[in-house]
């Protein structure tokens, strides 16, 4: 056999490559530095193996090491073998490899073998299989399919994660413990994005068939977890109602960081379901936004970015590649509003959110939403909302 076919084998799948003669003799290694992993004890064992199982030139195998390394071995010719690996089912920490390497009889230097195993390439079983097979079919000349190779002492999956899904499904079926019917979150989504308020509630505290999902065994992060998970899901039918993209997403951060601060399971339940009336009531607000055309939704979204700057009318034209003159006319077609009357009603619903769950001052909230004075401010949110700033949060803080 010409040699140099391990090297390009090496070179084409990234796969350690080792040739050795019956004397356990190390022929070819690529890359070198694997020839400290290929002791003359190891492939003693390896041969020994093949040897066993009864193979031969068109019967390539497969063993593994622990914690989960696969190894292939194929006949070249009556005197020599070719060793492919190790290639690693899925990535190990140092620590995990080391504990192995330290009761493997045939590791020589320990160190040596964690840190070749460490960086062993990652493979799924069929690719490792399907490189051995290809190995042995251009040698041979003969097609050899992946599901014949041999295969000593399995890992029992790829995936490490398999054996706790089978476990955990095995338990759901014999307990009926079955998640909460798809068709009960698809109900409530559609309620947020119709802007339904009420249906969302009823939904939600309606008691129903099945049960969440179980992702930590400790109550305080089960129900925190379940509340990120809804407020991704409640965030999309809000987007898909027609309330802005940041809209929906801050919404959902200020949510979950409230609900990150609660130490109360039923606490946190309640808070899911005034999650989602809320994103109902703020998607009713928004009315024919998903009517608007893409100019006019992303001029929105712009305003909604940008409630703490400047915004005017030539600089919404400038991004829209439009004339003032045509933006203007083409908003006021789609919103009803003026460009100029949207930017302050956008403003002043920030205004009224501040007001009622912070501390700043009416100055500071004026600065913030960049009004020239305290004065025009409060000109403007009397104009919308028919009373005072002050008045405003001294209702609510009563």
């Amino acid at each position: 056999m010409n040699l140099s076919f391990a090297e390009l084998l090496y070179q084409t799948t990234k796969l350690p490559v080792c040739v050795i003669d019956q004397q356990k003799t190390i022929q070819r290694c690529f890359p070198k530095k694997m020839s400290g992993f290929y002791s003359e004890h190891f492939l003693e064992i390896c041969l020994f193996d093949f040897t066993v199982q009864k193979k031969d030139l068109r019967h390539p195998f497969c063993i593994t090491l622990p914690p989960a390394h696969y190894l292939g071995i194929l006949q070249l010719s009556d005197t020599n073998y070719m060793i492919l690996g190790p290639a690693a089912a899925f990535p190990h920490s140092r620590e995990e490899i080391l504990h192995h390497a330290e009761h493997q009889l045939y590791a020589e230097d320990k160190h040596l073998l964690t840190e070749l195993l460490l960086h062993a390439p990652i493979m799924t079983k069929q690719q490792f299989t399907s490189a051995i097979a290809l190995s042995a079919a251009l040698l041979t000349g003969e097609t050899i399919e992946p599901e014949t190779i041999g295969d000593a002492d399995p890992i029992p999956n790829d995936n490490p994660w398999e054996k706790h899904l089978t476990e955990y499904v095995f338990s759901a079926n014999e307990n009926a413990l079955f998640h909460t019917p798809e068709s009960l979150e698809a109900a409530v989504c559609s309620a947020i994005e119709e802007g339904n308020s009420i249906t969302a509630e009823k939904l939600l505290l309606k008691r129903s068939s099945g049960t969440f999902g179980v992702l930590s065994l400790n109550p305080d992060r089960q129900a925190k977890y379940l509340f990120v998970t809804a407020a991704a899901v409640f965030s999309r039918a809000a987007v898909a109602g027609g309330l802005t993209y940041e809209t929906a997403c801050s919404i959902a951060d200020i949510y979950v960081q409230q609900a990150d601060r609660m130490s109360d399971p039923a606490a946190i339940n309640a808070a899911m379901v005034e999650l989602a009336k809320y994103f109902a009531q703020r998607v009713a607000e928004t009315k024919g936004y998903r009517s608007y055309s893409e100019l006019v939704k992303n001029c929105c979204d712009y305003i909604e970015k940008n409630l703490h700057t400047k915004i005017t009318l030539k600089q919404l034209a400038a991004i829209s590649n439009r004339s003032p003159q045509r933006l203007s006319q083409k908003f006021k077609n789609e919103t009803g509003y003026s460009v100029v009357d949207y930017i302050h009603r956008a403003k002043m619903h920030e205004a009224k959110h501040l007001l009622t769950y912070s501390a700043f001052s009416l100055s500071e909230i004026s600065n913030f939403l960049c009004y020239p004075n305290q004065s025009y401010f409060c000109k403007i949110f009397k104009e919308t909302y028919g009373v005072t700033p002050q008045v405003y949060r001294s209702k609510k803080e009563a």
